[in-house]
């Protein structure tokens, strides 16, 4: 090969490498990217195209919907119930100029526009809710759909396990609670029995005990709440072998005495194996079931 031979092939090669740098430098943020932010129960996945300056893409949520709030507000039916996984996604438009990221989306609780930027391999984005509340920044990494698909198949996977979790923790509330009831009954309707020692009354709530001292029938004798509540209740209580719950029904609203002619509450009703239509009703007062009212 000669000396000048030699020379134009170097420089061809030097020509073509600097023409392949500038290409992939001028190309290398066009075309598609993805981004992806998790959280506990939810995910958002960020996908554009760019071209040049300018990107067009959607962002899809998919996070875990609280349940409807149902009759009772602390009910653990509701802390159990699984959540349902919900996605939407959201298009949008943008700019990117250097780092500095803007975009306008359509339909977002997270507002119409966000802004946010470019930091090495990951996009920050600050949301600033429609509903008020400060503004988020928050960091989404590189990630496919394929990652952010995953990612949601996990959140049901898990919630799930919460789910079951948390129904097997009601049932052995629920198991302690209806044995504390029966007991409580129980005790309650022997001590109706004038023979017995014990004293009816500390079974009662507050607002049991109450309503029998304050407000005596006309026919009622003179005396405690014991002598009262044995009055009004004569003939309640059963043979000592035939006490026993039949049912028991937690989560039921529960009249409650009081100085406003009475207010529900969550509670719960047993009935008696011997006295199946006589329902005894009971709420948690102070850590401890208590019988509601003696009538």
């Amino acid at each position: 090969m000669t000396h000048t031979r030699a020379v134009i092939l170097a420089a061809v090669a030097v020509c073509v490498a600097i023409v392949v740098a500038v290409a992939l430098s001028s190309g290398s943020d066009d075309g598609p990217r993805s981004f992806m932010a998790t959280r506990s129960t939810a995910a958002v996945l960020v996908e554009w195209t760019r071209v040049g300056d300018d990107v067009s893409g959607s962002l899809t949520q998919a996070g875990l919907a609280e349940p409807t709030p149902v009759l009772f507000g602390n009910d653990a039916l509701l802390r159990e119930q699984q959540r349902e996984m919900q996605q939407r996604s959201i298009p949008f438009t943008g700019t990117v100029n250097d780092d500095s990221v803007r975009l306008q989306l359509t339909g977002s609780a997270f507002g119409t526009r966000v802004n946010g930027q470019l930091d090495g391999d990951a996009l920050k984005l600050v949301f600033t809710p429609d509903g008020g509340g400060g503004p988020e920044t928050v960091r989404f990494d590189p990630a496919s759909r394929k990652d952010f698909d995953a990612t949601v198949a996990r959140l049901r996977t898990a919630e799930a396990a919460r789910s079951r979790k948390a129904t097997a923790a009601r049932l052995r509330a629920d198991a302690k609670a209806k044995a504390e009831i029966t007991r409580v009954a129980t005790a309650y309707e022997k001590a109706l029995d004038p023979r017995s020692s014990d004293d009816p009354c500390r079974y009662l709530s507050a607002g049991g005990k109450q309503e029998v001292v304050t407000d005596p029938r006309p026919d009622a004798p003179a005396g405690s709440c014991r002598t009262l509540i044995r009055f009004y209740q004569r003939g309640v209580a059963a043979p000592p072998k035939r006490l026993g719950a039949a049912e028991i029904d937690l989560r039921t609203l529960v009249g409650v005495p009081g100085d406003s002619g009475g207010n529900l509450v969550d509670g719960a009703e047993l009935r008696f194996a011997a006295m199946s239509d006589v329902p005894i009703r009971l709420v948690h007062e102070d850590g401890q079931w208590r019988i509601a009212a003696y009538r």
